[in-house]
């Protein structure tokens, strides 16, 4: 992120970030508060959103998002609720942009959860007779801790809502967010 001098009019004015525009963005990008905000289609600036960098790299996602009163439907059963929020589910493709070291990061991180899961499985397979029942439970609850916090770990964005026009992110840095434009919704 640039910053831009202070202007001769008010030497005492705080310095503010450059709008960075890319040829690539396409569609309507911004920012409300900590919040960025795309039109359905629209393409994100080449920064990475957690620091700003200059980004190369881009991992493609399929974000989804369901209103979390839906959420409600377990007391009805987990069938029930799974096969009402994949109906009711809204979708926004995304192309994320990381820079290399946090794009690093990322694949170390998965890399780890990856052997953790493994491990799992390895330890229900192969535990010692008397170590049995301990090698299944470790079977059974690390490859699912593995998933669902591989689910958080890597991803960068979350969706906060998504509808016919637009999706609402959070997890994107200050400095990202200090770079688009404030509009009004």
């Amino acid at each position: 992120m640039r910053l831009v001098p202070p202007t001769q009019d008010n030497p005492y004015a705080a310095p503010q970030a450059e709008l960075l525009h890319s040829p690539e963005v396409r569609g309507r990008v911004w920012r409300d508060g900590k919040l960025l905000r795309l039109e359905k289609g629209a393409q994100l600036p080449q920064r990475c959103v957690r620091c700003n960098a200059p980004a190369e790299v881009h991992i493609d996602r399929k974000l989804c998002w369901h209103s979390p009163w839906w959420a409600l439907l377990i007391f009805a059963g987990v069938l029930t609720y799974a096969i009402v929020a994949l109906i009711v589910r809204k979708r926004a493709d995304v192309r994320i942009r990381p820079c290399d070291e946090h794009a690093r990061a990322r694949r170390r991180t998965l890399l780890g959860l990856g052997a953790l899961a493994l491990f799992g499985v390895v330890a229900c397979i192969w535990a010692p007779v008397g170590l049995r029942g301990t090698g299944v439970l470790l079977g059974a609850v690390l490859p699912l801790v593995a998933f669902f916090v591989g689910q958080r770990r890597s991803s960068v964005l979350q969706p906060v809502r998504i509808d016919k026009e637009e999706a609402v992110l959070k997890g994107a840095s200050e400095e990202y967010l200090a770079s688009l434009e404030r509009r009004a919704a």
